[in-house]
């Protein structure tokens, strides 16, 4: 079997999340998974006998916090290279899918097999194989919402895939209109590219995923953009407020200007959705943020065994918690980890948002 390197931040989140609140209903993962190390090009690939090992700790992993193991996964820019030029798979030369969590498994079974107007899915030209791009499901009158980037992006390999398949948006568009027709139902977006983020409470734009999406949801009220994919570092995280990795949009696209030191959000005029940093299991590339245990693996496009020296185990990020009430949305962001002040014991102050009638 080969060494294989499970975060440290997911693990210690898991058990954090459990001591805290016990089992949840859903659990949302935002991508970058199939990258161990602190560089993509550090791990852009794996046998596929590799990568089946490696993909069942992680669906134990994320199972074990999630009530039926109910757990929604989608695709970041990390991911899809992994699989390209393996040679023991069952695509295209060998090759393989590196982030299939449906049609093998498990969210098939955990979440429910999706109707033709639930999903989106294409065959990949690179390796033949097929790759969920949008998912729908509804879990006790909750609307989620998966989206992932085209796998065939034509730079795959600089950018690993930040553009979206044209009818991937498309589908978005009329599964928004199908079940949120009047603007007001909750839904969770899960996508790793974010819409707009705060920065030392500057409020910055996202990546194209904005420009794409933008159009689509900005005029449903409680739709919440969840997100991931920054490279965290000491800014990139809430320090005292929750509020602080929360931006709201008015319907006609323009952002909001709340401070990001407030308790709640409630019903502004021409309101619009919402995005939400959910935190990072990863920081960037400087080497003070991570731990030096060395690994010893395969990685980048070698088949020899390598040194890492330092791994992608930062010394702090964090996760966000939630809770869906009939009148509001909860969120808690929980540190992971300990870094120059920031601990596991830290309370970060919580944010209310209430949602829209």
């Amino acid at each position: 079997t080969g060494d294989y390197v499970l975060r440290k931040t997911h693990v210690r989140a898991v058990e954090l999340i459990k001591e805290k609140y016990g089992l949840l209903d859903v659990v949302l993962v935002g991508g970058d998974l199939m990258s161990d190390y602190p560089h993509w090009n550090q791990s852009g690939w794996w046998p596929y006998k590799y990568y089946t090992e490696y993909k069942q700790l992680l669906v134990d992993l994320f199972a074990g916090l999630a009530k039926d193991g109910k757990v929604m996964y989608v695709a970041g820019n990390h991911d899809y290279a992994q699989g390209e030029l393996s040679t023991d798979g069952p695509g295209i030369g060998g090759s393989y899918n590196s982030s299939e969590f449906y049609f093998t498994g498990p969210m098939i079974t955990t979440m429910g097999e999706l109707d033709d107007k639930d999903m989106h899915k294409i065959v990949g030209t690179h390796t033949g194989e097929e790759y969920l791009l949008g998912y729908h499901y509804e879990v006790s009158g909750v609307h989620f919402i998966g989206l992932a980037p085209d796998p065939d992006h034509p730079n795959i390999w600089s950018t690993q895939s930040y553009g979206f398949h044209d009818d991937t948006i498309k589908w978005f568009k009329n599964i928004l209109e199908e079940i949120d027709p009047d603007g007001d139902e909750v839904i969770f977006v899960n996508c790793h590219f974010p819409l707009a983020y705060r920065k030392n409470d500057v409020i910055q734009g996202g990546t194209s995923t904005e420009k794409d999406f933008l159009e689509i949801v900005k005029g449903h009220s409680n739709l919440f953009w969840m997100f991931g994919h920054l490279h965290t570092g000491e800014q990139e995280v809430a320090q005292s407020h929750t509020s602080e990795m929360i931006v709201h949009y008015y319907s006609n696209g323009n952002t909001v200007n709340t401070p990001a030191i407030s308790d709640s959000y409630g019903n502004a005029a021409n309101r619009g959705p919402t995005s939400v940093y959910m935190g990072a299991g990863r920081i960037d590339y400087n080497s003070k943020y991570f731990g030096t245990d060395k690994v010893y693996g395969y990685g980048g496009y070698s088949t020899n065994n390598n040194t890492f020296n330092t791994t992608a185990t930062p010394t702090i990020c964090q996760v966000m918690y939630f809770e869906v009430y009939e009148d509001r949305v909860e969120f808690q962001s929980i540190n992971v980890g300990t870094y120059k002040g920031y601990t596991e014991n830290d309370i970060i102050a919580p944010y209310t948002v209430y949602l829209y009638k």
